[in-house]
């Protein structure tokens, strides 16, 4: 009995310093793209549930294909007026990347701005 235990205990560990190592790679990935689509969202139709998944689909510059999933309540306090077209920008050591309207126009990177 102690032995199950203990083997549980050692699955729990590895478990959680998977899912640390996951959430790790996320944060520190720093990325910029454009969105491609939005799924999940019903335009005009019955407000989903809370708890419905919203998957971002989105292009680096680049040229590789990304996606994110938010739970529609997070999706509406974080991105409430996100479109197709919209820039977004992923710094690293953030989980969430940062919104960028299609009609704004491209910010000067901070190096270049403190170089002049």
């Amino acid at each position: 009995m102690p032995s199950r235990l203990l083997y549980g205990i050692a699955a729990l560990i590895v478990l959680s310093f998977l899912v640390s190592w996951s959430n790790k790679r996320k944060r520190a990935a720093a990325w910029q793209g454009v969105v491609e689509s939005i799924r999940g969202l019903r335009p005009g139709g019955p407000a989903p549930s809370p708890d419905a998944w919203i998957t971002v689909f989105y292009r680096t510059d680049t040229g590789s294909n990304g996606r994110f999933r938010l739970r529609h309540r997070f999706y509406r306090q974080f991105y409430p007026d996100l479109a197709v077209g919209d820039r977004l920008v992923k710094v690293a050591g953030r989980y969430l990347p940062d919104r960028q309207p299609a009609d704004a126009p491209a910010e000067a990177p901070a190096d270049a701005q403190a170089a002049a």
